[in-house]
């Protein structure tokens, strides 16, 4: 069963932005869904499964310039 995961996502500054999160989140290993990404909350909520590592999914975010971190599981 998926659990939730709520991320705190810095560097979104449009829907545009808000886009490329989803699509990045989307390829994470572990990530069974992106529920909403939020530009004016600068959050993720996303559901995983065990294989999920907030780790990976941090740096693929960095990568391209959005900095985030866990805030909720």
């Amino acid at each position: 069963m998926p659990t939730s995961v709520k991320l705190s996502v810095d560097g979104m500054s449009c829907e545009g932005c808000a886009g490329s999160v989803k699509n990045i989140l989307t390829k994470c290993p572990g990530v069974v869904t992106v529920d909403e990404v939020s530009v004016k909350n600068k959050t993720a909520t996303i559901q995983v499964d065990s294989s999920f590592s907030v780790d990976n999914t941090v740096q693929s975010l960095s990568k391209a310039g959005f900095a985030s971190k866990q805030l909720s599981v």
